[in-house]
């Protein structure tokens, strides 16, 4: 069984246990057996997080070879939402020779009130990081509707979304590199739509129709949102590419979380391939987390997908709009050994073919319900991790 190599022995915490949709609202990514959801992307282990004591790891930056050939590196949602914020941030990420971002915006903010827009958070965010020379990734989060789409029908939601898209794109078009609809469409779909995936696959296609109006050499790219991490173990999982995901040996999915969630498998992957024929896109998104000896499996996994949808991998870019870890649950969250993996990830990434991969996060958030807890360069002290350090050395090179 495929396993993470020169693991620290630990131990497994309680298996997964759904839980309710505020949690998934707060990003955290669960099984769930509604047929509604698309189980098999739904996937993560997001157990009670329990204190690890592991055994001391020692990290030394100039044991690492950083040399990488063609990955270019970003920074996922980084502080932005205030000037002191985004000149936070450009200056870490000068520090760190960085220079992409990816933020996100919630169409209720832009337009609260239907044809009234505040563009101006936007247009501050779009001339502070283009002003430091930052390359800009823009996702439109499914998540934060406008409330007056309430009572429109699907025809004149629509015909709404499409308005704002174009609006949007009028302004800052030129001056974003990458755009997609939705994060992680796999359970947003549920979550934020109704599991309504017609509707999701038509905003998907009018960002992308208005995105080819703009002239050619000053249009983003347009990129099918992401499945969850666990979304692609629970693919691979269906496709029998693994029978589970370990860590060090320890499973972790339970069998009964496993013989669950494989009555649902075959209705999801339809779904799936659905999805994934119904858009239309440049480049493809894959979040990618933890256990990083599996990702080429699951790059693969979502390329049969995409065949199986009659669309060949090779006939798009390939960007991780996320990454990073260690997992919370099944790993040690000490600080150099969160270094040492990084340089696995980056690694990784680059032996796949990813193009751009963005890590999450810059800046550690503390709270309970946190996705990805252990992922950031900078604690919540504003002090500089280890892993800052493998971050700028390779993005030195």
């Amino acid at each position: 069984m495929p396993s993470s190599p020169q693991y620290p022995a630990g131990r497994r915490d309680t298996g997964l246990v759904p839980q309710a949709i505020e949690a998934l609202q707060a990003g955290v990514h669960l099984l769930s057996v509604t047929v509604g959801v698309i189980v098999v992307a739904v996937f993560v282990g997001c157990d009670s997080h329990t204190a690890w004591e592991p055994a001391p790891f020692t990290f030394t930056p100039e044991a690492y070879d950083y040399a990488i050939d063609t990955l270019e590196l970003g920074i996922a949602f980084p502080p932005n939402g205030s000037q002191a914020q985004r000149a936070f941030t450009t200056q870490q990420l000068a520090m760190l020779s960085i220079d992409r971002v990816r933020i996100a915006q919630r169409w209720g903010l832009r337009e609260p009130e239907r044809d009234t827009f505040n563009w101006a958070p936007l247009e501050s965010r779009v001339n502070d990081f283009s002003a430091a020379g930052l390359e800009l990734f823009i996702t439109l989060e499914m998540k934060g509707m406008p409330d007056w789409l309430a009572g429109l029908d699907a025809a004149e939601r629509t015909n709404e979304f499409r308005a704002y898209a174009a609006a949007l794109l009028s302004r800052y078009g030129r001056d974003i590199a990458f755009i997609q609809f939705g994060n992680e469409w796999n359970w947003e779909i549920a979550t934020y739509f109704g599991g309504n995936d017609d509707e999701f696959v038509r905003f998907a296609n009018v960002l992308y129709d208005e995105v080819m109006k703009l002239p050619a050499h000053a249009r983003p790219t347009v990129v099918l949102g992401s499945v969850a991490i666990g979304g692609l173990r629970g693919l691979a999982i269906a496709q029998g590419r693994r029978s589970n995901v370990y860590f060090d040996g320890a499973p972790l999915y339970t069998e009964d979380e496993l013989d669950e969630a494989r009555a649902a498998m075959p209705e999801a992957l339809l779904r799936y391939q659905r999805i994934v024929e119904g858009v239309r896109f440049e480049a493809v998104d894959l979040h990618l987390y933890d256990d990083f000896w599996n990702w080429e499996v699951y790059r693969d996994s979502f390329a049969a997908l995409l065949s199986e949808a009659g669309k060949d991998l090779t006939d798009y870019r390939i960007l991780a709009s996320e990454f990073g870890g260690p997992h919370p649950d099944m790993e040690p969250a000490e600080e150099g050994y969160k270094a040492d993996r990084l340089v696995s990830y980056v690694q990784t990434l680059d032996d796949i073919g990813i193009e751009h991969a963005y890590y999450f996060k810059l800046v550690e958030e503390p709270g309970s319900e946190i996705a990805h807890p252990n992922s950031f360069l900078i604690d919540r002290n504003l002090d500089l991790t280890p892993a800052f350090e493998v971050m700028k050395r390779f993005g030195q090179q």
